[in-house]
């Protein structure tokens, strides 16, 4: 026996409001009423396809109303039957395919000779393989019957199933009906306008000022027979799938060259970002002298001001080569020239608008226009000249003139200086016994000179980095990673957008599927794990695909990718993935049963 007490059914307004109704076994039960008095409402109640049972509904001895999602899932996968009163036929499938289906999804399985005993069950003497369009309105509604008794449903639910078709036929729908209903010892119930139904009622309520009035009631001791309830199995998840993927294949095509063409496009951009990323890099390094002069005082980095001895030599890891630093001054035709140290690191020539490369063993100086001036009186031939800079005078040459808007970045302003080699430097300064007032470190590159200054920064040093215009530089080499992430970010984005897009239409276009796979017994979790088993071919085929492309574009091109750049891009691809599946998860969540057999 079904007993269903304070029955609330609320929408926009109140259509049931503490009702109660008793539903026996062996009999048809009939609901009537005017239009919109809440007759399909009601029966989405007893079929438990509603969101919420709004009811005390006991059912067997079993309380529904206090089973969760899952339990009453498996109630309407093995006890509940459904036909609808759009019948809910696949137009694309024969007679003998919308039986299979149904079977399918039931997780059953029936032969060719059972399917067609079923049949005669309900008065349809047709073949298995005719068309749905070839079938009449009655033989329709019979077969959506045929295809409800499938799995032996204890309870059986009609929603109007006979508003389209002639008396006889309502006739014939409504005895075979009661017929059923007392032979196989089954509730039916059915919600109908038609004054036939009431002919071959067992019970009849009526819907009426929010009330449910019983206007004909037989009692019965009979007890429905309920069959072993069985959960879904995996074998129906992989058969569902593999019959659904050929009445979906363009769209999954679709959905699945979405996927590649964005995954490929990632690969694609990312590779010729990073190879243009690696050039520049280059091209920085090059343009870069990588050099720092590091003093004791952030506010005295240059040797033309009150800069003081440095007390300890920084401890630092990822650097070239290291020297010290004097504050060396030499007086020349009157006039105090700072003596700068070249490296064996620093490469001027660009800086240059005279180069005369030594022949000989000499050492070389470097200086501006102005200061060649200055060195003239001591030239004994074009490119030597003899100075005393220390206790012994020595043969210089003149390597090359900078060009007039060269400073010195050992210098705030433009002094008098002259370059020498840095060994000449530092034998001079050790003579004079001079202190280090800084030093000057050469690193690998220009990612590497820029971690040594935030180190040398946090640890109080004072840095000056205008030897390559760092600042400048390290923001080119900013301004291409956000290039980078920034088209990632739109490919990205164009992406998901396309594969909404997609994944809304694909939705749409099965919400009638999904609501089949909700009323014929699968919960929302089975309906996740089935679009989970659903994507792992999109998965499969979507990284499938772009790793050829990438390994044949690789062995063309001759181009090589790191491991960083390829966990990255199967990074993307798992990401895309979590994507498509969330993506599902948010439209399907929002698909309800009720909702979509409403409209």
């Amino acid at each position: 026996m079904i007993q269903l007490n304070h029955i609330h059914i609320e929408y926009d307004k109140i259509l049931l409001n503490n009702a109660s109704m008793t539903i026996y076994p062996s009999q048809v039960t009939l609901i009537q009423g005017r239009s919109g008095t809440g007759k399909t409402s009601l029966l989405y109640q007893i079929g438990c396809i509603s969101k919420k049972i709004s009811c005390e509904y006991n059912y067997q001895n079993l309380h529904l109303h206090q089973l969760n999602e899952e339990q009453l899932a498996l109630i309407r996968k093995n006890d509940i039957g459904y036909v609808l009163q759009d019948y809910l036929l696949f137009d694309h499938y024969d007679v003998l395919g919308n039986l299979k289906h149904a079977c399918m999804l039931n997780d059953i399985s029936k032969t060719e000779e059972e399917l067609q005993k079923l049949l005669q069950t309900v008065k349809l003497h047709i073949s298995l393989h005719q068309r749905i369009s070839e079938l009449s309105g009655g033989e329709k509604q019979r077969l959506a019957i045929a295809c409800a008794l499938l799995k032996n449903p204890t309870i059986l639910i009609l929603d109007e199933p006979t508003s389209a078709l002639d008396v006889k036929n309502e006739r014939l729908i409504f005895q075979i009906l009661q017929d059923i209903a007392h032979q196989q010892n089954i509730y039916i119930i059915i919600a109908s306008h038609s004054y036939i139904a009431a002919d071959y009622a067992d019970s009849i309520y009526q819907i009426k000022e929010q009330k449910l009035i019983a206007n004909k009631q037989e009692k019965t001791e009979k007890q429905a027979s309920i069959t072993r309830r069985k959960s879904i199995s995996q074998h129906f998840y992989h058969n569902y799938i593999k019959h659904f993927q050929k009445a979906y294949r363009f769209m999954h095509v679709l959905i699945l060259l979405v996927f590649i063409i964005a995954v490929s496009s990632l690969c694609i951009s990312y590779q010729i970002i990073e190879n243009n990323i690696l050039m520049n890099a280059q091209l920085l390094d090059r343009m870069s002298y990588n050099q720092l002069f590091i003093t004791q005082n952030p506010n005295n980095i240059y040797l033309d001001s009150d800069i003081k001895e440095i007390t300890s030599k920084p401890s630092l890891q990822n650097i070239q080569s290291i020297y010290p630093v004097y504050q060396y001054r030499a007086t020349l035709n009157h006039i105090d020239h700072y003596l700068l140290p070249i490296y064996e690191e620093n490469q001027f020539d660009n800086e240059l608008s005279q180069m005369n490369p030594s022949q000989t063993h000499y050492n070389e100086i470097i200086t501006s226009p102005s200061n060649y001036q200055n060195l003239i009186p001591f030239f004994y031939d074009d490119q030597q000249f003899q100075l005393s800079l220390g206790n012994n005078s020595e043969i210089f040459h003149l390597y090359g003139l900078f060009k007039e808007n060269f400073i010195p970045p050992f210098l705030y302003k433009d002094s008098h200086y002259l370059y020498i080699s840095h060994h000449t430097l530092e034998t001079l300064a050790k003579e004079k016994q001079l202190p280090v007032v800084g030093y000057t470190v050469f690193c690998k590159n220009l990612t590497t000179l820029n971690q040594v200054k935030q180190t040398l920064i946090k640890q109080g040093y004072g840095i000056n980095n205008q030897f390559q215009k760092g600042d400048e530089l390290y923001q080119i080499q900013k301004d291409l990673n956000f290039l980078r992430l920034t088209i990632v970010i739109i490919i990205m984005v164009l992406s998901v957008f396309s594969l909404c897009i997609l994944f809304h239409h694909y939705i749409m276009i099965r919400k009638k599927e999904f609501a089949l796979l909700k009323i014929n017994g699968l919960s929302q979790k089975n309906i996740y794990y089935l679009i989970h088993y659903e994507l792992k071919y999109f998965l499969f085929y979507g990284y499938f695909i772009p790793s050829i492309m990438i390994i044949i574009c690789l062995y063309l091109f001759k181009l090589s990718i790191s491991l960083y750049m390829l966990f990255t891009i199967y990074g993307i691809m798992i990401l895309l993935w979590i994507i498509c599946y969330s993506i599902h998860q948010f439209y399907i969540s929002r698909l309800t049963p009720e909702e979509i057999l409403r409209h």
